[in-house]
Parts: C-alpha cells; sequence; structure tokens
C-alpha cells in the first residue's frame, strides 16, 4: 500500500495523542489555576486550629471544615485569575488564563462551583461553620473582583479570610477561643506576603490602572509596612507560650524556624530588592508559613 500523501486527514491514532496531551495539559493547567499548595495549607491550617482548641474532637466535621476551606480557597484562586487576566498578561504570562491552559470561563465557572460547594459542605459541618464560609466566600469574591482598586484594605481582606481557616477548626470541635493565637500570626504572615506580591506585580498592575498598596505607597513604604508586619509577628510568636497555650516545643521551634527567618525577611524588605528577590520573598514566607504551623501543631502534640 502506498503512503497517504501529504495534506489528507492524520491517522486516528495521532488525532488520539493530540487529544490527549491537549486534556493533560488541560488538567495541568487547572491544576495551576487553583494552586494546590494554597488549597493544602488552607486545609493544615483547619487541622491545627481544631488541635489547638480545647473542644469536642469529631474527625467528621474536622474534615468537612477542612474540605470546605480547601474549595474556598481554590474557588478564590480561580476568580482572582479570572478577573486579574489584563495584569497576568504582563506580569505573570505564564499562568494557566494568559497562556491559553484555561479558558476565561471556564476559570469563572469552576470558581463558582467550589464557592457553592465549600459553602454548602460548611453548613453540613454546622450553622456556625456554614455561615463563617458564607462570609468567607463573599469576601473572596470581593477580593477577586475589586483587590486591584483596594489598595491596603484588599491586603488586609485577603489576609483575615486567611488567618480564619483556624477559626474554622475551632469551630469544628465547638471551641474556637484559642484559635485567635495562629489566626492572629497567619493574619500578619499573609499581610506581608500581600504586599510583596503587590510589589512584584507593579508593572502590570500600573499599565491596568490598578490602585494596589504598591502603587498608592510606593514601593519602598509598601515593603516597610510588609517588614512591619513580619516585625510585629516576631514580637508576638512567644505569647501562645507565655501564656500556656503551647508547650516549649513550640517555642523551641519558633524560635529555630520561625522568627531568624522573620527578622531576615523584614531587613531583606528594608533593602531595596530587585524584581528576583521580591519573588524570592514571596515564595520564602509561603514557605515559613508551613514552618509555623508545624511549630503549632508540635507545641500542642508533644508532651
Amino acid at each position: 500500500m502506498s503512503p497517504a500523501p501529504a495534506g489528507t486527514t492524520p491517522a486516528p491514532s495521532s488525532r488520539s495523542s493530540s487529544t490527549t496531551d491537549g486534556a493533560v495539559k488541560t488538567i495541568g493547567g487547572f491544576l495551576r489555576l487553583l494552586r494546590p499548595g494554597n488549597m493544602a495549607i488552607a486545609g493544615l491550617s483547619v487541622a491545627v486550629g481544631a488541635l489547638g482548641c480545647r473542644g469536642q474532637w469529631c474527625p467528621e466535621r474536622i474534615a468537612c471544615a477542612a474540605a470546605s476551606a480547601m474549595l474556598l480557597a481554590g474557588a478564590g484562586n480561580a476568580l482572582n485569575d479570572y478577573h486579574d487576566l489584563a495584569t497576568d498578561r504582563i506580569n505573570r504570562p505564564r499562568r494557566p488564563l494568559p497562556a491559553g491552559l484555561v479558558s476565561p470561563e471556564a476559570a469563572a465557572l469552576a470558581g463558582t462551583v467550589m464557592m457553592t460547594a465549600g459553602v454548602g459542605i460548611g453548613f453540613v459541618a454546622g450553622a456556625g461553620l456554614g455561615l463563617l464560609a458564607a462570609a468567607g466566600a463573599v469576601l473572596l469574591w470581593a477580593y477577586a473582583a475589586h483587590g486591584k482598586r483596594m489598595a491596603l484594605a484588599g491586603n488586609l481582606l485577603v489576609a483575615a479570610v486567611a488567618g480564619s481557616a483556624f477559626f474554622y477548626g475551632g469551630l469544628a470541635v465547638g471551641d474556637w477561643r484559642l484559635a485567635a493565637y495562629p489566626a492572629g500570626f497567619a493574619l500578619l504572615m499573609h499581610l506581608a506576603r500581600e504586599i510583596v506580591k503587590d510589589v512584584q506585580d507593579e508593572p502590570g498592575d500600573r499599565a491596568a490602572g490598578a490602585r494596589t498598596t504598591a502603587i498608592a505607597l510606593g514601593k519602598r513604604r509598601a515593603l516597610a509596612v510588609a517588614a512591619a508586619a513580619l516585625g510585629l509577628l516576631f514580637l508576638l510568636t512567644p505569647l501562645p507560650y507565655l501564656l500556656g497555650a503551647y508547650n516549649r516545643w513550640y517555642l523551641l521551634l519558633v524560635l529555630v524556624l520561625v522568627n531568624p527567618f522573620l527578622l531576615w525577611a523584614a531587613r531583606a524588605l528594608l533593602s531595596d530588592p530587585g524584581p528576583r528577590r521580591i519573588a524570592r520573598l514571596s515564595l520564602l514566607i509561603k514557605l515559613d508559613m508551613v514552618a509555623g504551623l508545624a511549630a503549632i501543631a508540635a507545641g500542642i502534640l508533644i508532651h
């Protein structure tokens, strides 16, 4: 049999391979859109919040609370990328939407479905959790739609939602009071990181007419606010140990793993870092969040 002439329809196996490659890219794009690392931090925060509160342990309610928080975090990421598409084309062209891996309509649909599911699962776990999930959903939507024009208020909003994950855990066991410690710490850590991300994204944000903290205050003053948040966090970290909420293992790990980085990062932020160092600081702050979660968990579980 003679070979097929040029320009003929590809063989079914070629079409199948192309379809498979496209599906893999789309799935990978959705995973990057939702940011599984951020979702995992939200779930871990709920678990740590539950561990640290002296309520009634209920694995099912904690699992529902963690799932709700993770879904809301993923939804917030998807909706944020949908609304930030114009600036991401300049700031982050490799993200799934500007790279064409996920359509804007699919991102908006995924965010809406996940947000609805997150609120619904919250109400399955309890009325208090459902109301907190609904409030978080509204705030995340407001930040996604308007955060680029809210300056420091937008950073505080998303930081407060991130910190509320610990209250999720507390509500899941019926006692949220001790969740105030990690929630406050998370608020300060996330506030610093959100401001750093604003500085990182300033070129595209300015071109799109946004009013972020970096644009409203200028780079130096914005980074000074971020450094002040980390400095305040450094001063507050011993408080749960001094008040008897966490044991000496917490203090030891904080002094070894968390606080040295906080001082280094605050100093780096005040040294007028360039774009590459700004990006590195944003990643390292996220990693230090995980170290903080580990310190809190150790301070509760190890006797």
